[in-house]
């Protein structure tokens, strides 16, 4: 079964999803926010690093780099992500 929802036009997200495609939810816990997230004037979700979480030396195409362990705003702690410290 598919459900189309009725979303703006310069809406980024797709319309369509299908109910078989839905993940049954595990556990009793509820996130719950009462702000509402940033969001820029094409509607995506502003996020910015909060906090680098480790560090260490990374190669790519024969140079050796500086990465670290980014913990996201508007996320949850375990999606923290290895990013190259001189692009944040």
């Amino acid at each position: 079964m598919a459900y189309k929802l009725i979303l703006l036009e310069k809406s980024s997200v797709h319309p369509v999803f299908h109910v078989s495609l839905l993940k049954k939810k595990v556990g009793y816990a509820a996130v719950v926010s009462s702000a509402l997230l940033e969001a820029d004037e094409t509607g995506r979700i502003i996020i910015c690093h909060i906090a680098i979480l480790d560090i260490k030396l990374m190669k790519k195409d024969n140079k050796v780099m500086l990465v670290g362990l980014t913990q996201w705003s508007n996320s949850f702690p375990e999606d923290v992500t290895w990013k190259e410290l001189e692009k944040i």
